[in-house]
């Protein structure tokens, strides 16, 4: 009989509404199951790479961020089987890439054990610096909130825990919109750019805090997304934040912003960036690094299972 690792987060938000025995007995029906604890930061990654040699699958349940973090284990050793995630984070941006959103972990373990509701997915591993991301990288004005917002926060609020934390980030905030904090130096189409930026996004997600920034993108084209957020005058900048705050079914339309924001798709990406951050905000966590010279490339394909959603 075929093994599964299923690896959990038991901090993750939408863990303490599980019942771990009865997740075990769903997947038990087709494969021999183990189910293994991600104690403390940093556990995460050792045992994607440990299940990776003994395991024919390994299914992460947690956030975006345990996802992340399997991401780049995985990127680091020849992946031996097939790699899955089950959502029961906070936001679950990643969630949308695989057409699981708004589907209870139950019903996407249902699905997993039955064949014929399966499908692949080679997933571009994108990277920065030479370390994997799972589906974000971010640097500037607003990019922070996620690794510094408390854990409790998130447990009592989901998404409004993020909201929160901004609030008492403010005045933080407003110095760096007025600073411009981002100065950025960038090849596109051979032609090299300089502008002065409040917020630069590259993403292989269509989905980032929760908002559905490129409904269209795709995880598995060999490109990734690029959005520089440049200056852009108060009364726009207040029409643009109450659209992020007030959207309709996430959907945030770019194009409407076109003058102050540079959005393209590319396989590779030089930036040179000047800040008063120390770090990049990867899949939610500080991630830091040379920010006066960043890479960005896709170098790996990560075989992905995911039910089939009708």
């Amino acid at each position: 009989m075929r093994k599964m690792a299923v690896i959990y987060n038991p901090v993750a938000t939408g863990m303490r509404k599980l019942s771990l025995e009865r997740v075990r007995k769903l997947f038990s029906k087709r494969w021999k199951t183990d189910l293994l604890e991600s104690k403390k930061a940093g556990d995460t990654p050792i045992l994607v790479r440990k299940a990776n040699e003994d395991y024919d699958w390994i299914v992460t349940m947690g956030g975006d961020g345990t996802m992340g973090e399997a991401v780049r284990a995985l990127n680091k050793v020849p992946q031996h089987g097939v790699y899955s995630h089950i959502p029961v984070g906070t936001t679950n941006d990643i969630a949308n890439n695989f057409g699981m959103r708004g589907y209870d972990p139950y019903t996407l373990i249902e699905k997993m054990t039955d064949s014929p509701d399966l499908k692949m997915i080679k997933m571009d591993a994108l990277e920065v610096n030479g370390q994997a991301v799972g589906y974000i990288s971010a640097c500037g004005a607003f990019t922070d909130i996620p690794y510094r917002t408390p854990r409790i926060l998130k447990k009592l609020f989901g998404t409004f825990g993020y909201y929160a934390m901004a609030g008492m980030m403010g005045p933080e905030i407003i110095h760096d919109l007025i600073k411009k904090p981002l100065k950025l130096r960038y090849y596109r189409n051979n032609r090299l750019y300089e502008t002065e930026a409040l917020t630069l996004l590259v993403s292989n997600s269509r989905n980032f805090a929760g908002l559905n920034l490129y409904p269209k993108a795709s995880i598995s084209d060999g490109k990734f997304e690029v959005a520089i957020l440049k200056k852009i005058p108060f009364a726009k900048l207040l029409d643009f934040g109450l659209e992020v705050t007030n959207y309709k079914d996430g959907n945030l339309k770019l194009e409407d912003y076109a003058d102050y924001i540079d959005y393209f798709q590319t396989d590779n990406f030089k930036v040179m960036i000047e800040t008063e951050k120390d770090a990049l905000n990867n899949d939610g966590d500080e991630y830091r690094t040379d920010l006066r010279k960043v890479r960005y490339d896709i170098k790996k394909k990560i075989k992905v299972i995911v039910p089939k959603i009708k």
